[in-house]
């Protein structure tokens, strides 16, 4: 049985994730902050896993929670980013960067499934084989709480700016 989703990976060292949720005015080329992410999500390695590639790999560093195909794994510092984005970010301890647009996140298969098994009620807890009372995880099995907030309000924004012109831009504290 895992579960880091709770408590960690397994070296006992946590990753948090910081940002914003940006937005630009269509054919702008410059982004304006409108949302800061770590006021409203918190550590869920389920998510950071299905959708940055974060605590997502079998090394002994990570976590084996969410196993999923990354929606935008390790892109960098997100181009153009906000000045309250890039204010935050320095002097904090990047580990990594990352940054997603919402249309890509509109276009998520919330039901695919991942490699592991959970149990049916939340909070899931990880395994590696089946059993009785235990399914495939699937992407959606995250998308809980604050997560499920932050992609409201990103998807009120689309309808506002278009997809191609809001954007989720995270650092992390721990890769």
């Amino acid at each position: 049985m895992l579960n880091e989703e709770r408590t960690g990976t397994e070296t006992g060292v946590g990753a948090d994730i910081y940002g914003w949720v940006e937005i630009r005015d269509p054919g702008d080329e410059g982004w304006e902050a409108a949302i800061r992410v770590h006021d409203i999500v918190h550590r869920q390695y389920g998510m950071f896993a299905s959708l940055f590639g974060v605590r997502n790999r079998s090394d002994a560093a990570a976590t084996k929670a969410g196993r999923f195909r990354a929606i935008a794994p390790g892109r960098g510092a997100p181009p153009g980013a906000s000045g309250w984005y890039n204010e935050d970010r320095e002097g904090s301890g990047v580990a990594g960067e990352t940054w997603v647009l919402w249309r890509e996140l509109a276009a998520i298969d919330w039901d695919e499934q991942g490699e592991y098994y959970i149990g049916d009620e939340p909070p899931h807890i990880i395994y590696e084989e089946p059993g009785p009372a235990r399914r495939r995880e699937r992407r959606g099995d995250y998308l809980l709480g604050g997560w499920a907030t932050l992609f409201k309000l990103m998807a009120l924004l689309a309808e506002q700016f278009g997809a191609e012109n809001v954007r989720l831009s995270v650092w992390f504290d721990q890769w």
